[in-house]
């Protein structure tokens, strides 16, 4: 009995001291897994520089003493970004000379704009870049307006944001990838162009800055990411680097609130005496006339290149002018050319235009050489690459237009209403006035050797195209009777775009009359395969204008950029001057 007890005991002993190595190793166990939850929490919250190519480091040498006896600190890889963005600068340092990663150019975005404004925003912004020598930084996001049916936005992968928080529900937009529209790096093979996203990653790895999540740091620290307003950015990396110097500039005063008499030009290096404005040369003596090497020439003028502003914003037309140059002397008046490229040259890292970068309808300067007027001509018509899918839409919808058509030429119209009456810059007017004028329009238009001698002899006099003034009278029957002539002269297929497809009265009375609108061209097929382009009204404006661009005449709404992005498609593709008009234009001309 005593050696089974003895026996016993000492298997109670053995399990005794089995159980306190156990419960030993999971203290132990546990403190290891406490420390490194805290580390990890403690340096997400805290990011720091590289150093030594560890990505997350112990924050003190006090914390390294008291846990180097535990375990030693675990290498973790990059976060996925950081290597991406490490490749995409080691990329583009291979690609592309000096200046791309050295002298940037950025702008407050006004995302509110619609989406023919922004497009215009790039234009600019790139002609600025080139003429500075600059990256330009373009927005990331870009903001749609008109969500046609609520279940295909949220297809697209965008969400919905109030860029004001306000009621108003023109703030209300679906913030989406700017690749939804243009193809940036198509557009990079031309233009030092980066996005805000991909800017703020090359200044974190720049400076060895580690984050899971660098939108979310970055909006941590007060930044504002659509770069609507970019300084707020920009005082982060200023703060973070001493070296990343900052200029802000306000461009809009200079460029169009000069005082007269103030000519602005592109660069001022092409002119002869780079515009400094020389004492007025002294009329040659007879003695020094004889000897012709020695004769002053006084060259009072310069020729300058132009874009012709036009209130749809378009480059549908170019021109040359002669200037008349102001000397220093006060004996001969005339322009003083004044150097966009001189006025802001800057040795700051980063040139931040604030508040504006372009002003409605009107170019900002004149260029000194025709090279230069062409380069940024070639931006707006062949740098600002859509992105394939777009480009596959035009096409689909307009190959859908012309086999409805029987493949005849067309007419293509816009009517623009929307913001126009609330700004005033258009009034709301009768269906039956507006639809008068889309018939009028189509008759100057018609097919003139495919229409009988009756048709040529309309009188004008008795139809009206405008609202009358209170009290002011019409001949109805004679105004119908005249209406239903030209109607019967209409010969050619018509494509009307308008945002004023509410309208169901107009819109039905110019399908009455053999119009043919967008819906008319979404087939199943196109849904399915271009949900994101279905959903919302600002793409497919980029339909109507392709469709518009290609018809044999167009007739614009003036002031409306989507006019303007439809006469440049027209450049680009060749078709002739003359052929488009705004139809204010084609009223006045009728008066």
């Amino acid at each position: 009995m005593s050696q089974i007890s003895l026996a016993r005991g000492l298997q109670r002993i053995k399990l005794a001291y089995i159980l306190i190595l156990a419960s030993a190793f999971v203290v132990v166990r546990t403190i290891l897994n406490l420390y490194h939850v805290d580390r990890d929490h403690f340096l997400k919250q805290q990011p720091e520089p590289l150093a030594d190519h560890i990505p997350y480091k112990i924050q003190s040498e006090e914390q390294r003493h008291f846990f180097s006896h535990l375990a030693a600190p675990k290498q973790r890889p990059l976060p996925k970004w950081f290597v991406e963005t490490q490749e995409f600068i080691r990329r583009m340092e291979t690609n592309r000379p000096y200046p791309f990663f050295d002298r940037y150019l950025v702008y407050d975005v006004h995302m509110w704009l619609g989406l023919n404004n922004i497009r215009y925003g790039l234009e600019m912004t790139n002609n600025y870049g080139i003429v500075l020598n600059r990256t330009v930084i373009i927005p990331s996001k870009i903001f749609a307006r008109n969500c046609i049916q609520h279940e295909l936005c949220q297809l697209t992968g965008g969400k919905l944001v109030n860029l004001a928080e306000s009621t108003d529900p023109i703030f209300s937009r679906w913030e989406l990838d700017i690749n939804t529209v243009w193809d940036v790096e198509e557009m990079r093979k031309t233009l030092n162009v980066m996005t805000t996203e991909e800017f703020n990653r090359v200044m974190l790895v720049q400076q060895g800055i580690v984050v899971e999540d660098p939108e979310a740091w970055i909006a941590s620290q007060g930044g504002d990411l659509s770069f609507s307003r970019a300084f707020n950015v920009l005082k982060i990396y200023h703060d973070l680097d001493r070296k990343i110097t900052v200029d802000s500039q306000l461009v809009l005063d200079f460029l169009f609130r000069n005082a007269p008499g103030v000519e602005i030009v592109d660069d001022l290096d092409p002119l002869p005496d780079k515009g400094l404005l020389p004492e007025r040369p002294s009329e040659p003596s007879p003695t020094e006339a004889q000897e012709e090497t020695k004769v002053v020439a006084i060259q009072p003028e310069i020729t300058l290149w132009t874009v012709v502003s036009r209130t749809e914003m378009s480059m549908n037309e170019t021109a040359q002018h002669t200037v008349p140059i102001r000397w220093r002397d006060t004996g001969y008046s005339g322009a003083a050319p004044v150097g966009f490229k001189q006025r802001f040259s800057s040795d700051a890292k980063v040139l931040h235009f604030q508040e504006g970068i372009h002003e409605f309808a009107a170019f900002p300067f004149k260029f000194t050489t025709a090279a230069a007027r062409d380069r940024y001509v070639n931006v707006a018509l062949h740098e600002m690459a859509l992105n394939s899918q777009i480009r596959e839409a035009q096409h689909y919808v307009l190959a859908k237009l012309l086999a409805m058509i029987g493949n005849k030429p067309y007419l293509g119209f816009h009517y623009r209403v929307g913001d126009f009456v609330q700004y005033s810059w258009s009034w709301n007017e009768p269906a039956d006035i507006v639809i008068r004028r889309f018939i009028y329009a189509s008759w100057i238009f018609r097919d003139r050797s495919n229409t009988t001698s009756d048709c040529e002899e309309i009188d004008l006099s008795t139809i009206h195209l405008r609202a009358l003034p209170p009290g002011g009278q019409i001949d109805e029957v004679a105004e119908a009777a005249t209406t239903e002539h030209m109607k019967r002269c209409m010969n050619r297929p018509f494509y009307f775009a308008t945002d004023d497809s509410a309208n169901l009265g107009f819109v039905q009375g110019l399908k009455s009359i053999g119009g043919i609108a967008m819906d008319d061209l979404l087939d199943r097929e196109f849904v399915l395969k271009y949900p994101h382009i279905t959903a919302f009204g600002d793409y497919q404006g980029l339909l109507d204008q392709w469709i518009l661009a290609n018809s044999e005449y167009f007739v614009g709404a003036a002031m409306s950029s989507l006019t303007g992005g439809a006469l440049n498609m027209r450049r680009k593709i060749g078709k002739p001057g003359p052929t488009a008009v705004l139809m204010a234009e084609l009223l006045n001309g009728r008066k």
